[in-house]
């Protein structure tokens, strides 16, 4: 079978063959990542075959991505018996069993979606970290590498432990620490640090941006915005209301401040959010007509919400597919390969899934940050999409709304909420006057909404 590749594709491989097939590759969500990596793979594999080695591959993805790379193993007539195809999850587990072999034996490593290796405290990314020490092939993808600088250096450490060296000297020569109210500390930029932390990397990565690949990949988008009331039970207003309540009870008598008395809260006042964000999607029976009109005009359509409970409701109300964190791979496979009629996803599909048959996606619910936004909007947008225009609709209640205008400002939700309550505190003097602290020193007290 010929395989068709893209120029950004071809050049992307090439970059790869000059550097002993180890780089980053990053490109947008569904520009054909997947295909880069195998057909390198094979390159590769077909090139030390020849001269008599045999080797073993290790690919790590996202669950939902595996169908894509096992479908382009096959179609490249990759050796199956060669190439071990596993989610992260699946590697941790393997290798707390007593299997780190597994790592040891690897001739050739890709990491797909590579930004989940960012945390350097979590299990997955140490363990992985140790392979920056051994001269294989390392091929990174992600078309979402990283919300903060500071999520780059395990990355790189993976590829070539020598960019960045030690994490102290990385933090130490490009950042601040600031303390954060929830006992850590924030990594703030030192002014010049981004132009010398991308002139380190460069000569490992492979980067393009969308508009320039062409108009295969640039399909005409359409962009719609349907508003829709929030059930008076979980409006904006009631949440900040029950949130003050609640901390009235706890707190009431406390010698805090302002500061303080939110500081102290804000991980309640989140969690609060949270509930009255999932309440007022799932009871919202408004919005769900809308979307089942919509979707009645254009039944190739895939719906996100980050909530699985409205999304079980979505699919009952659609007579549609639903992909959670709890469908089978069996299922979530034969769901995939139909594509017939519309699909319910939470962010259990927000990586990996080409989901090329679909013209339209509804936001039922805004994810939760850029990163995921971006890989949530990539679903229906990919190199192999039929037809030629994209349709996006975002349904907009209160919160929706604000959670829409945090990653337009990309601000954080605990600034957003701290923000919410003081002001509630400001207006409404009972609450303004909540301890003795604020009822006596002035200089606690906001003299206006911010």
């Amino acid at each position: 079978m010929e395989i068709k590749l893209y120029p950004h594709q071809l050049e992307a491989i090439e970059f790869l063959r000059k550097r002993n097939y180890s780089g980053y590759i990053m490109l947008p969500t569904g520009t054909g990542k997947t295909l880069i990596a195998c057909y390198a793979l094979k390159e590769y594999m077909d090139r030390k075959k020849f001269q008599g080695q045999k080797l073993k591959a290790l690919i790590l993805a996202p669950k939902s991505a595996i169908p894509s790379w096992e479908r382009e193993i096959t179609r490249l007539g990759i050796d199956k018996e060669k190439v071990t195809v596993m989610n992260y999850e699946a590697l941790l587990t393997k290798v707390k069993s007593g299997n780190g072999h597994i790592l040891r034996d690897t001739d050739f490593l890709v990491l797909d979606e590579a930004h989940r290796v960012k945390n350097i405290r979590a299990k997955t990314t140490r363990m992985l970290m140790k392979c920056g020490y051994f001269k294989i092939p390392k091929i990174l993808l992600s078309g979402t590498p990283f919300k903060d600088a500071i999520d780059l250096y395990t990355q790189f450490f993976i590829l070539d432990p020598g960019i960045f060296g030690r994490w102290k000297d990385f933090v130490d020569t490009y950042f601040e620490k600031e303390p954060n109210p929830f006992g850590s500390v924030n990594y703030k930029l030192r002014e010049g640090s981004w132009e010398k932390i991308l002139e380190k990397i460069e000569p490992f990565v492979f980067k393009k941006e969308r508009e320039t690949l062409g108009k295969d990949l640039n399909k005409k988008r359409l962009v719609f915005a349907i508003k829709v009331l929030t059930p008076e039970k979980y409006s904006w207003e009631n949440f900040k209301k029950s949130v003050i309540e609640d901390i009235l009870k706890e707190h009431q008598g406390s010698d805090l401040d302002e500061e303080e008395f939110l500081n102290l809260m804000i991980e309640k006042i989140k969690g609060k959010f949270m509930t009255y964000y999932r309440l007022a999607q799932i009871e919202n029976q408004k919005k769900h007509s809308k979307i089942a009109k919509f979707v009645e005009k254009y039944p190739k359509s895939v719906i996100y919400t980050n909530f699985v409970e409205e999304a079980q409701k979505l699919k009952e109300l659609l007579s549609a597919y639903l992909i959670t964190g709890e469908t089978s791979k069996k299922e979530r496979e034969e769901i995939l390969s139909k594509q017939d009629k519309p699909l319910v996803i939470t962010s259990a599909l927000s990586e990996g899934a080409d989901l090329n048959q679909y013209q339209c996606l509804i936001l039922a619910t805004i994810p939760s940050s850029i990163i995921k936004f971006k890989q949530v909007v990539g679903r229906i947008n990919r190199i192999s999409q039929k037809g030629n225009k994209l349709i996006y609709v975002l349904v907009l209640d209160e919160y929706n709304q604000k959670m829409l205008k945090l990653l337009k400002e990309r601000k954080k939700l605990d600034e957003m909420l701290k923000r919410a309550i003081r002001n509630y505190l400001i207006r409404n003097q009972n609450f303004r006057n909540a301890t003795p602290k604020m009822r006596n020193e002035n200089k606690y007290s906001l003299k206006e909404p911010v």
